[in-house]
């Protein structure tokens, strides 16, 4: 199993100081071929081609505008880390520790 490089409930930091968690993540290319949705109680997901395939992109919302998802490259965001733009401050499981 490949895990993926942005996990559900990632949290992070852009320059303005807004904090971001990651709700969604994408494995492969589901566009390209057979693939599953799995949305859990809490609202995150996970988008899954058939196979083994690494993480291409992760969903990330505004903690202050959950509505809102916004998609971006797995490799865009590594860029956005190493630039020092995006920082990641840790992970956030308590919506799904019962």
């Amino acid at each position: 199993m490949i895990r993926p490089s942005w996990p559900l409930g990632t949290r992070f930091i852009d320059t303005r100081r807004r904090v971001f968690e990651v709700t969604k993540v994408i494995m492969g290319n589901p566009d390209a071929g057979s693939s599953y949705e799995m949305e859990m109680e809490n609202g995150w997901i996970v988008v899954q081609q058939i196979g083994e395939y690494p993480q291409t992109y992760a969903g990330f919302v505004d903690i202050t505008k959950p509505e809102k998802l916004i998609t971006e490259l797995v490799d865009d965001l590594d860029q956005f880390v190493t630039n020092g733009h995006l920082k990641i401050i840790g992970y956030d499981f308590s919506s799904i520790i019962k």
